[in-house]
């Protein structure tokens, strides 16, 4: 989905343009991000493709909301960095994470939305 900000008319211009800078900021190209993403009704499914990397080669962690995978190949001495921002709605501590055949999948459980009743002080 992207967004598209348009200037509205009643707004004078004065030599910068902010909505000019919304579009610019809107409107390019999206992030391309590694990871392929099946978000489910119950939980978002993680791939990414890491060929040749062994489980102890890779660190993979949450912080602030942010999944980062650092993934080295000690044979090529290559190492691979990739983040991806992680919706509030996530259980982060309720993690799967698998590594099989050069994918690594994680999966994360959404956490269930139930209303909450609010009471009225006396």
């Amino acid at each position: 989905m992207f967004l598209t900000v348009k200037k509205p008319s009643s707004i004078p211009s004065f030599g910068m343009n902010i909505f000019d800078e919304f579009d610019d900021i809107f409107n390019s190209s999206p992030i391309k991000s590694s990871f392929r993403i099946k978000d489910e009704e119950e939980q978002l499914n993680l791939s990414l493709d890491i060929p040749g990397v062994k489980k102890e080669d890779c660190l993979i962690e949450v912080k602030d909301r942010v999944l980062n995978v650092s993934c080295k190949r000690s044979d090529l001495e290559e190492e691979r960095k990739e983040s991806i921002y992680l919706n509030q709605d996530l259980d982060i501590d309720d993690a799967d994470v698998e590594l099989m055949h050069g994918v690594l999948n994680i999966t994360f459980k959404k956490k269930r939305k139930e209303p909450k009743l609010l009471q009225i002080k006396e």
